[in-house]
């Protein structure tokens, strides 16, 4: 586990989050963008956006600095987010899918990435977020549709992330 250099680098949850889920979906075979880059997208992406929720009722003992007197000050550490990934594909896209059992490119695309976040498979880990330790991730619905200026059919996937600032990670620097 790593120790951040300071707060501003440890409470950047969503920069940490959404590099990771990129990360995990290329992987899976998905491509995938930080909704707030500045790339021109492709016709076929997944944008991803991490928020993060409220902190969860726990507080933990922050590390004392040399020389710093007691009491030692306490933080919150455990903290629920969302993860959205925005699916879009032109409705016109003659990719097949390469997969059996699915009828479509979008529906394999949507599919590859359900399957990549699935809970059983700890997607997040010490590689891809070296902060924080995820303790559960469930799925949270979705929101299928369709842009006719663009004709572009989006599919918007949400997942549940609960996770905790790892003891070792934090500075001990204000």
């Amino acid at each position: 586990m790593a120790l951040a250099a300071n707060f501003v680098e440890l409470f950047d949850f969503e920069t940490h989050f959404e590099a990771a889920a990129q990360t995990i979906l290329d992987t899976a075979g998905v491509n995938a963008f930080i909704s707030r880059q500045t790339d021109k997208l492709p016709l076929i992406n997944t944008g991803v956006v991490f928020s993060v929720g409220p902190a969860i009722d726990e507080l933990t003992f922050l590390p004392l600095d040399s020389g710093q007197s007691l009491p030692p000050s306490q933080e919150y550490f455990r903290y629920v987010g969302s993860l959205e990934l925005r699916l879009e594909i032109e409705r016109d896209t003659q990719k097949p899918p390469n997969s059996a059992g699915v009828s479509s490119f979008f529906a394999e695309a949507r599919s590859l990435i359900r399957k990549a976040f699935r809970r059983s498979q700890w997607p997040f880990d010490d590689t891809n977020l070296e902060f924080y330790r995820v303790s559960n991730i469930r799925p949270n619905g979705g929101t299928e549709g369709f842009d006719q200026s663009r004709n572009v059919d989006s599919l918007i996937l949400r997942f549940e992330i609960t996770f905790a600032i790892m003891q070792d990670a934090w500075p001990t620097n204000p």
